[in-house]
């Protein structure tokens, strides 16, 4: 039979389907959405093609709903840029994760190697401060719905570490999302990615004083936390250079997010199998459209 099909139900929740052919008529269904009201094939950047008439002539990708796609911005260092990967564009975090989170999500990676979370730190004629990069401005303009934030190790480099400082830097961010008119769920990874003996950052005495600071980022903000380290602690043959992970451990991290905004109620496929073949394309909605879906699917 083709495959390349998913289908959802009122809750907007994507589902792989069967799709079986007979006199004429295709049937699609998935035991994980009795009641479908929507249908897409092939909803994919690099679909697979196995739908053909009677010509031999394949079917162009289609969907029945014009529901928006719920946008993710990754923010970070370069972890999330992909740096480690032998190809960020396919292997990073952010792409791995679009993979598997289905057709209703447009993930768009705003990872800048190098970048601090405070500001005023200057290192080799560059200011490091991510808020002062253009992926974040990029980011903002994305007018995402969902953050992802991963910054604060290359904040170790800052010496004398002014812990007050770095709150308040990482607060103007996230704050600067908040302040956003989609008004985004916002997640930081608050354990971050292990840094592995060999590197000469192991055991820093700097990296407890950022630790220290995330937890004062989350409970002064509220944003959501993803521990990070728990499950790459025991994968250092993944971290080639002890810091950035390959394309085994960056698929670690994508699932570690995957499962955080599972848990957070967003509208991830309900089977969350792995390396799910669609990536979401964005619809040209109007922004009262876009608020009408994300009250439904984010709040």
């Amino acid at each position: 039979g083709a495959t390349g099909f998913w289908v959802a139900g009122e809750d907007r929740r994507f589902a792989r389907a069967e799709a079986t052919l007979s006199d004429g008529k295709l049937t699609v269904k998935s035991e994980h959405v009795p009641e479908p009201v929507a249908v897409r094939y092939a909803w994919d950047a690099y679909p697979a093609v196995t739908l053909y008439n009677s010509e031999g002539l394949p079917a162009a990708p289609f969907r029945s709903d014009d529901w928006p796609a719920i946008r993710v911005a990754c923010v970070g260092d370069s972890i999330t840029f992909g740096m480690g990967t032998s190809n960020a564009n396919i292997h990073s975090y952010p792409a791995q994760l679009e993979d598997r989170l289905g057709p209703l999500f447009d993930v768009r990676n705003y990872g800048v190697s190098g970048a601090t979370v405070v500001d005023g730190f200057v290192l080799k004629n560059w200011e490091r401060c991510y808020a002062l990069q253009l992926p974040y401005r990029r980011s903002i303009f994305h007018n995402p719905d969902v953050v992802v934030i991963n910054l604060g190790i290359n904040d170790v480099n800052v010496d004398p570490f002014d812990e007050d400082k770095f709150v308040s830097d990482y607060k103007a961010l996230i704050n600067s999302y908040r302040s956003l008119p989609s008004q985004p769920r916002i997640f930081i990874w608050g354990r971050l990615a292990p840094i592995h003996e060999g590197h000469r950052f192991y055991r820093h005495p700097r990296l407890a004083k950022i630790q220290t600071a995330l937890h004062r980022v989350a409970d002064e903000t509220g944003v959501s936390v993803i521990d990070m380290a728990s499950p790459l602690n025991d994968q250092a043959g993944h971290f080639p250079d002890k810091i950035h992970p390959d394309d085994t451990a960056a698929g670690i991290i994508a699932d570690t997010v995957l499962d955080a905004l599972t848990n957070a109620g967003l509208p991830t496929s309900p089977q969350n199998e792995k390396l799910q073949q669609a990536s979401a394309l964005p619809g040209a909605l109007s922004m009262a459209d876009r608020e009408e879906v994300i009250a439904r699917s984010l709040r």
